[in-house]
């Protein structure tokens, strides 16, 4: 975001307090632009020995976050997808999720419970923390939903917590392992296995969040957060020999070709530009033509080996439901454009297996 609406956050007695960028002893304020700062000059600014993390102002020009609290199911997401949400990541518990996009209006209601779902929106007079634990990398679209979603939110109960309660009371999430990797145990239990048999699935789901977050992470640090990894997750999924999870992480580590989150946006920077290879329908809308240049940037990331794509990704890349994106991965598929070479498999959380066919792959 180039807008100078940044700012610091720390986590006092009375919650999480802004701060200034330029002047780091004293407080920032929500509606007060002159205590903001360009983003630059807040990463400048930001030290972890200090500071739990950074903050964006929202002040009514346009940008709205929608704020979904203790809940990162796919149905939140879901919920985010549907609203026009294709910007998504993790709360600093881990525990919530943060979707953006742009939207210039009036809201009905700033919070509620949708189908179960603990919701806040906010458009201005706020500041939300940006995590950079990015869930999903596309653009800002409008949110085409939201005055939809704030007018559907029903009453919260006494007993369900908002954000800034939750957040106060849970410990910083953002550790640094041998100064390297920032993960702890909060972030970490948004990859722990609900049930017993999808240990796989979720410690190749933490394998590209690392694998985009930090791809030079050395052994040692990926060996300490498996071991807090299989900590937490050993109720669940009662395998007492930390070896079995260790080695079934690093042949996920070893397996990722789909990179997550700002790694896929900073591989897939400028695609529209690209030319198409040969042999593709001239009766493709700007959507499919879009997803073969896509299948071709990945193709190249992976030389000669297969690429990886789900239809949840392509919906989010192309700013689809992930069943059009299905439908349409098959009609690639039909008229050779793409070849699958292995369907993924939700027990191992893999997404499918393609080889670009039109053209000169490389």
């Amino acid at each position: 975001m180039a807008r100078a609406n940044w700012l610091l956050w720390r986590r006092e007695k009375k919650g999480k307090v802004p701060y200034q960028a330029d002047e780091p002893r004293r407080r920032a304020k929500s509606t007060d632009p002159a205590t903001w700062a360009s983003f630059d000059a807040t990463r400048a600014a930001y030290k972890p020995q200090r500071d739990a993390g950074v903050g964006f102002a929202l002040d009514g020009d346009g940008l709205a976050v929608i704020d979904i609290d203790g809940d990162t199911r796919e149905q939140a997401i879901d919920l985010l997808h549907d609203t026009g949400c294709r910007y998504i990541e993790a709360s600093p518990s881990g525990n919530g999720l943060h979707g953006w996009g742009l939207f210039d209006g009036e809201l009905p209601r700033k919070q509620g419970i949708h189908d179960g779902i603990s919701v806040e929106i906010y458009n201005s007079a706020r500041y939300m923390s940006v995590t950079g634990n990015v869930i999903n990398a596309g653009r800002f679209k409008e949110l085409h939903s939201l005055h939809e979603l704030s007018a559907s939110l029903k009453r919260a109960t006494a007993t369900q917590s908002t954000q800034e309660t939750q957040e106060t009371q849970e410990a910083q999430e953002t550790q640094v392992r041998g100064g390297v990797v920032p993960i702890g145990d909060e972030a970490l239990k948004r990859f722990l296995p609900p049930t017993v048999g999808t240990r796989n699935k979720y410690l190749f789901a933490l394998a590209r969040h690392l694998k985009a977050q930090v791809p030079d992470a050395s052994r040692a640090d990926l060996r300490g957060i498996i071991k807090d990894w299989h900590r937490l997750a050993l109720p669940t999924i009662g395998t007492q020999d930390f070896t079995e999870s260790w080695g079934d992480f690093i042949r996920g580590w070893d397996a990722v070709r789909c990179p997550e989150g700002e790694l896929l946006a900073e591989l897939l920077k400028g695609v529209d530009d690209d030319l198409l290879p040969d042999g593709v329908p001239d009766d493709y809308g700007p959507k499919s033509l879009r997803l073969v240049k896509i299948c071709q940037r990945l193709q190249h990331h992976a030389g000669n080996e297969p690429f990886f794509i789900s239809a949840r990704t392509t919906g989010d890349l192309l700013g689809i439901h992930y069943t059009n994106a299905a439908n349409m991965l098959r009609a690639l598929m039909a008229d050779e454009v793409i070849e699958l070479i292995q369907r993924g498999t939700r027990k191992d959380g893999q997404a499918s297996q393609y080889r670009l066919v039109a053209g000169a792959a490389h």
